[in-house]
């Protein structure tokens, strides 16, 4: 069990938020720093749950939070897709939908963390005014991909002027197929040889007595 205290000692199954997963440093190398405001990111975020699935993350390039720069280090938010699955099979809060949760700091010190947005595919969430520049950034789900293991939503954040259109056919990746060693040809059996019948002895005939 992780996250709010709960009476019982082993359940429920259910994780940190993203911005308390990130100040522990967990993930670390799945993660992903995205600055809205010079470049947008388009990319696939896998559920915590799926973070232990390595090698197939590495190949598709998936990413467990995304956390986005601000000038303003005191307000900062992160996002993930809350699968609910394995160490997160039993949430109780926005299961399955992307996540947005702001992070409330003092000074660099964090105090509190929200949860600001639950999003289904097709959904967006604005953040007028990021980190007080007068800008809005927007965090886009563009599909949730439950076609294959690990389920995976495609995110874009970028800012308002450069929202993408949103596409829910979004086709997952898919690995090549692994090749079946050819099995190794049985050997047959050499047949018995077939015994030939002597032929039968031809009877000489005996002289006839002088």
């Amino acid at each position: 069990m992780m996250g709010f205290t709960y009476p019982e000692s082993e359940s429920p199954r259910m994780c940190f938020n993203s911005a308390k997963s990130w100040q522990l440093g967990w993930y670390d190398d799945k993660n992903i720093e995205v600055d809205p405001l010079k470049e947008s990111w388009h990319g696939q975020l896998v559920g915590i749950a799926d973070y232990g699935r390595g090698d197939y993350l590495d190949r598709f390039g998936f990413k467990v939070i995304a956390k986005l720069i601000s000038p303003d280090e005191d307000n900062t938010y992160y996002v993930h897709f809350n699968r609910k699955t394995g160490i997160n099979e039993e949430t109780n809060e926005g299961e399955d939908q992307v996540l947005v949760t702001k992070a409330v700091s003092k000074r660099g010190w964090p105090r509190s963390s929200n949860l600001e947005a639950k999003l289904n595919a097709g959904e967006s969430y604005f953040i007028e005014d990021f980190g007080d520049t007068g800008e809005t950034v927007v965090v886009l789900v563009n599909a949730i991909s439950k076609e294959q293991s690990p389920w995976f939503a495609d995110i874009w954040i970028t800012s308002a002027d450069e929202v993408p259109p949103t596409n829910p056919s979004i086709k997952p990746p898919t690995l090549p197929p692994t090749a079946r060693p050819s099995p190794k040809p049985t050997p047959r059996p050499s047949p018995k040889p077939t015994p030939r019948p002597s032929p039968n002895p031809t009877a000489r005939p005996s002289p006839n007595p002088t």
